[in-house]
């Protein structure tokens, strides 16, 4: 397959398309820090399930724990795995036909409902609420609401230490204010839409310099 580029009244020039090929798995606007973002293994990673306003006497859920399927981070997909909940039972972050994922990339800000092996539904989206996790420290924040009879408020706040989630996920890059593409350090490819640009331009001329010569 070729592109062709006419100029009236001239000639035409035939490029091979994989000059414009970019490598398959490009992310628009997203620095990937680590293969499979997940917990900081070693933090205290626990949250609070809290059944009253002072929060007394509240379920554990550990972040740690995960029956060899971790929590992992995806920026396009979203989490995925499970964690451990008391009386909460197993917490699964991608049910079927639901799961937790990304409202807003660029804040953090998550959506969509995880599951309790014992008490159902939990909420990371209800109206007047929020979870997010910091794209510049990976650290959670926010309340989430597990419904059932093991349910409550759950609670994310790192100036609590016995409420602390924290994560290798980051996005740090503003996607409005630098519009770049970036690939994995591994990968090639154009690192910027203007070098793109400009790389094309200089094959183009290229080409017709040797036309002409």
């Amino acid at each position: 397959m070729f592109f062709v580029f006419s100029i009236p009244e001239s000639f035409a020039i035939t490029l091979p398309v994989k000059l414009f090929e970019f490598p398959s798995d490009i992310k628009t606007g997203y620095i990937d820090t680590s293969e499979s973002p997940t917990i900081n293994v070693g933090e205290n990673n626990k949250a609070k399930v809290c059944r009253n306003v002072e929060c007394d006497n509240p379920e554990i859920i550990n972040f740690e724990i995960s029956e060899n399927n971790p929590l992992v981070i995806d920026t396009i997909n979203g989490l995925s795995g499970k964690v451990w909940g008391g009386e909460l039972g197993w917490i699964v972050f991608n049910p079927p036909y639901s799961g937790v994922s990304f409202a807003d990339v660029k804040t953090g800000l998550l959506k969509g409902i995880a599951w309790s092996e014992t008490s159902g539904a939990i909420n990371f989206s209800v109206t007047g609420q929020k979870v997010i996790i910091d794209p510049k420290t990976g650290e959670w924040n926010g309340w989430a609401w597990a419904s059932g009879p093991y349910g409550g408020w759950i609670k994310f706040d790192c100036n609590d230490s016995s409420s602390c989630v924290r994560t290798t996920w980051r996005n740090e890059n503003d996607t409005e204010n630098s519009p770049v593409l970036t690939v994995k350090e591994k990968e090639k490819g154009p690192s910027s839409t203007s070098t793109f640009i400009k790389q094309t331009k200089e094959i183009f001329i290229n080409v017709i310099n040797d036309f002409y010569n």
